[in-house]
């Protein structure tokens, strides 16, 4: 019964899917046929909007590896202060622990 269920769930988007590519092409087209500009203009402000989606994930892409190595730069950075204050804590319990053995000689 649920394989049933699954199936039908399933195949009930796919005409909603061709429904809306469908309707989305028709509108497209038909934009095109009836704006009001000059087509050499349409074509150029249509080659232009296609053109920010085919760069979108390249630039998309360098953001993500902007943000990586800047975080990383971050991280790294404050890894090395905190090493730098444990070195200090650590040069400050062997002068500490060398001071308390000289005064209870």
């Amino acid at each position: 019964m649920t394989d049933k269920r699954m199936n039908k769930r399933h195949n009930s988007k796919r005409p909603l899917i061709r429904g809306v590519g469908t309707g989305f092409l028709i509108a497209f087209i038909g934009t095109l046929l009836t704006s009001p500009m000059k087509g050499s203009t349409l074509r150029q402000k249509t080659v232009n909007r296609f053109s920010l989606f085919k760069n979108y994930p390249t630039k998309a892409v360098a953001a993500y590896r902007g943000r990586k190595e800047k975080f990383r730069e971050l991280g790294h950075t404050k890894y090395e202060h905190l090493q730098e204050e444990i070195n200090s804590l650590k040069e400050e319990a062997c002068s500490s622990e060398e001071n308390e053995k000289r005064e209870g000689r």
